[in-house]
């Protein structure tokens, strides 16, 4: 699954990741969530995703059956 997400993200013009045989709506992936450093190229959405993507086996075990919250801010 993740190699196939990974390309999905990959392509310029994504709107939809097809995961599971579920569609995903994603939005403006190249807003940048963190502004790059004098350390650190900015972070964007596609990014995020892409980390998370690569991360799941590990996260998803430690995540299952807990409460998860998410603010969103969108305009800061």
């Amino acid at each position: 699954m993740s190699n196939s997400v990974l390309e999905q993200l990959d392509q310029p013009r994504v709107r939809y990741l097809h995961v599971d045989n579920v569609d995903v709506a994603v939005s403006h992936l190249e807003r940048v969530l963190w502004p790059a450093t004098a350390e650190h190229a900015a972070v964007t959405k596609r990014d995020l995703l892409k980390y998370f993507v690569r991360t799941a086996d590990h996260l998803l075990r430690h995540l299952r059956d807990r409460p998860l919250t998410l603010n969103r801010f969108p305009t800061g």
